[in-house]
């Protein structure tokens, strides 16, 4: 009895050891299995070369093989020029070692290191820096205009206004600001028809201003008078000035070429809100307009560029350039107010207007 009890025990450890090497060889099977496929899928270790070159490459977004610019939101995701397998998980930088992150060359892509700009403040020659500041809309309603009186002398004092911008207004090369009001005579008024003080001009000139935009929505608020009239002004204080014209036949260039610093800066500038509503007319800010009346002011209707707009602008260009403009700016007048982001319009029209050769487009109205 008790010999059958000990053969009965050892053929149960016979059949547990049996068990456990039946389950470490299906294991080392599964093992070797996946070691075997992953070096088919990888020959030559070619994932590690590229593993450790990938987080030293120079990428250009626009050289060949790269993502093309991101728009509206959309973010663009480097392409690494290289027969690499297109089964590689994301990597960050920091899933390479910093060890392992050199600039030696590989068997894969070039990893040069990124040159470091050089330690100075001196430009490269033959390369000049300007800086161009532009502002919004200064124009002024009437608690403004009351605001600025001044009852011992008798005058109309708008430094005040400018007093903590205006360090940053003269220190840059060129300051543009878009002037939306007229400057006719002494019949102040505010909205929705502005009319201001002349001696707005004086502070906006002692703040650093030198060139004003003129094509608005409200420069045709004293018709042709307060045109001329505003312009005489603008010349008496040597305000520079674009988009507008007082003598159509004499100078219907509403064009405007600025040098800075050895820097031909070519601009234009247009408004939108020319309607069509008031008997067929055309209208400003509800004013209609002749036909000899409309010469004065860069404007187009709203939907209507391919008529009013693009043509013009088109022309506006092409003499910019032969005039020699190194840089064109469009200043538009543009947009409905108080929306934060611009219409599929818009986006179009600078689409256009950027297919015509101009470089950069700043736009008001808004506010």
């Amino acid at each position: 009895m008790r010999s059958d009890n000990k053969n009965y025990k050892r053929r149960i450890m016979f059949n547990r050891l049996a068990v456990a090497l039946v389950f470490a060889v299906i294991v080392g099977l599964i093992i070797f299995i996946i070691i075997a496929v992953n070096g088919k899928r990888d020959p030559g270790g070619e994932r590690g070369a590229i593993l450790t070159a990938l987080p030293t490459l120079p990428f250009s977004p626009h050289a060949e093989g790269s993502a093309a610019v991101p728009t509206d939101g959309e973010q663009a995701t480097p392409q690494i020029g290289t027969s690499s397998p297109g089964d590689l998980p994301e990597l960050s930088p920091t899933a390479v070692p910093a060890t392992e992150r050199t600039d030696k060359q590989t068997d894969g892509p070039s990893a040069t290191k990124t040159p470091e700009p050089p330690a100075t403040d001196e430009l490269p020659s033959g390369y000049t820096e300007i800086s161009i500041l532009n502002a919004g809309d200064i124009m002024c309603h009437m608690s403004q205009v009351r605001g600025a009186f001044v009852p011992e002398t008798g005058v109309y004092d708008f430094s005040p206004t400018y007093r903590y911008v205006a360090p940053i207004v003269r220190n840059a090369d060129l300051s543009v600001v878009n002037f939306e009001t007229t400057l006719h005579d002494t019949d102040y008024s505010g909205y929705p028809g502005f009319n201001s003080p002349v001696g707005l001009l004086d502070a906006i000139k002692d703040a650093g201003f030198d060139t004003l935009l003129y094509a608005n929505n409200h420069c045709f608020d004293r018709r042709v008078d307060g045109i001329r009239n505003t312009l005489k002004a603008f010349r008496e204080y040597g305000f520079s000035y674009v988009g507008i014209t007082d003598d159509p036949d004499a100078k219907p260039d509403k064009t405007l070429i600025i040098d800075v610093n050895g820097i031909r800066i070519g601009m234009i500038n247009y408004t939108d809100s020319v309607t069509d509503i008031t008997n067929g007319k055309l209208t400003l800010n509800d004013i209609p307009m002749s036909d000899d009346e409309w010469r004065y002011i860069n404007a187009f209707i709203n939907g209507r560029e391919e008529e009013y707009l693009y043509p013009r602008a088109a022309e506006d260009v092409k003499r910019l350039k032969a005039a020699g403009a190194d840089f064109i700016i469009a200043y538009m007048h543009w947009g409905v107010e108080y929306e934060l982001t611009p219409n599929e319009r818009q986006k179009e029209c600078a689409r256009r207007l950027c297919d015509m050769g101009v470089d950069c487009i700043i736009g008001s109205h808004p506010h």
